[in-house]
Order: structure tokens, then sequence, then C-alpha cells
């Protein structure tokens, strides 16, 4: 008994065939476009940094400091450190990210309200933000800047490997 297919491609001429493999070929050759293509557009529909120009207005906010650190050997990072503002002890240290968009610049208002509540706060620009060196390609890097960022916050105040501007 033959089967359906082998009956419809035995009555399929020979053009029929051909456009099938044709549109075959297409579909195969758009979904790798499409693919390949998204994989290409997805950091840039992700990531929008503000880059800090020299004539912007950028205000330290109250209680904070300016501080660098290093993700590897040629990227530093650029953040404020804020520090709580009630007496020692500190309820806990904070690691602030703030988003996909803009810069550090945007949140500083909340790391002050943070440090107000005994908290320490650190707001940090990713790579290719704010003041940071370096190019924000794709979420391994995001992740490899938010793990240096969680390693300064977890270390004891005094063995911060933080960079300060004077």
């Amino acid at each position: 008994m033959e089967s359906y297919f082998q009956v419809a491609n035995e009555r399929a001429p020979p053009r029929t065939r051909k456009t099938l493999l044709i549109v075959i070929s297409l579909l195969v050759i758009g979904a790798a476009l499409i693919f390949f293509g998204g994989r290409f557009l997805e950091s840039k529909l992700t990531f929008h940094p503000v880059r800090y120009a020299s004539n912007d207005a950028w205000a330290l906010p109250a209680n904070a400091e300016d501080v660098w650190f290093k993700v590897d050997e040629n990227t530093r990072l650029h953040g404020w450190f804020f520090h709580a503002r009630a007496t020692p002890p500190i309820a806990a240290t904070v690691l602030y990210f703030h988003g996909n968009g803009g810069n550090l610049s945007y949140a500083g208002w909340i790391g002050e309200r943070l440090a107000g509540n005994n908290l320490d706060v650190l707001i940090f620009d990713y790579r290719g933000y704010g003041r940071s060196e370096g190019r924000m390609t794709n979420e391994r890097a995001l992740l490899a800047d938010a793990n240096a960022a969680n390693d300064i916050c977890r270390a004891p105040a005094p063995a911060r490997n933080l960079y300060r501007t004077e």
C-alpha cells in the first residue's frame, strides 16, 4: 500500500517539486537570518547607555563619594558609594543597579534615601555607561560587571578595593 506522500510526490509535476524546494530553502534561509540578525540587534535593543559628557552638570549627591573599581585589567567602572548617615553598625550594604538605560546620575536620589535608613549603597555604571570604561556588548559583560560590584559590596569595609577620586 502506498502512502499519501508517495502518491502525491509521484503525481506532482517536476515544476511543483522545484517550487517546493525553493520555498523550503527560502524558509530555512529566512529563519537563519532572523535568528542571527536578532542576536545582532539584541544588544542594540537591550542596552541604552548614556555616556558622561564633560559639559554635564553632574552633582555628587550628599554623603556619596566617587569610586572606581576594576572588572578586569582593561576595564574600570565608576560608581557612587553612599555612606550610611546613622552611626554604626551599618544595617547592610545595598548594591543598586540603575537599569538598562541612562546612567547612575538618574539614581542618586535613591542612594541618598537608602543611606538615610542606615544602609551603605553602591550605585555604579556598567561598562559603556556614564564614566565607566569599555563597551557593553552582551549579557556576559553585564554579569561580569555585576559580579565585580558584588565582590566590592561583600568585602569588609576596610578591605574594599575601591579607587577614590581626589
